[in-house]
């Protein structure tokens, strides 16, 4: 952390939301992504309320922070997200804002994809506002996505053998 320039006075605030989202690892991954998100859009950085016995190995480290209660931070430039389940499975996630993304990036590269980013903007826009002036922005279904599809419902969900055969009619069709 000291090659990173941290001290005690620019800490790594940690979260810990283990108490928050149990051991279901995708659920719990997605949540814990949408928080990191919601810190770098924010930045505010959420307390651990249960933290109140942080393991003495990890107090060793003073460029770690368990905050209490929430802090605001003016510039959280990146997070990194770990989850480590069951039979030692685990997952790492690095997010950065889009500012240091942008930041790294040659010139060059910077410009073509503000070009492509403004051609699908002028896109998008032209495709709301016929939707709107369609009145088409919202398509209400008036049957299930299965009828739609040419399969039985029942089929699908209280026969294992009818959800096979759907499945491979789809893959021998191609409509997947």
């Amino acid at each position: 952390m000291t090659h990173l320039r941290r001290s005690e006075g620019n800490p790594l605030f940690v979260v810990c939301q283990k108490y928050l989202t149990g051991h279901p690892k995708g659920a719990a991954g997605a949540w814990m992504l949408n928080g990191c998100l919601q810190i770098l859009e924010s930045g505010l950085v959420p307390g651990n309320r249960n933290a109140d016995d942080v393991d003495k190995d990890l107090r060793a480290f003073p460029h770690l922070l368990y905050p209490s209660d929430a802090i605001q931070v003016p510039d959280i430039k990146a997070f990194m997200l770990t989850s480590f389940g069951f039979g030692q499975k685990g997952a790492i996630v690095i997010g950065v804002t889009p500012r240091a993304l942008f930041a790294a990036l040659p010139p060059e590269h910077f410009e073509k994809y503000h070009e492509q980013v403004e051609a699908r903007r002028r896109r998008v826009d032209r495709a709301y506002q016929q939707a709107m002036m369609d009145n088409s922005i919202v398509r209400v279904k008036d049957q299930s996505a299965w009828v739609e599809a040419g399969k039985s419902e029942t089929a699908v969900f209280l026969d294992p053998a009818g959800w096979i055969r759907a499945t491979q009619n789809e893959l021998n069709g191609f409509t997947i």
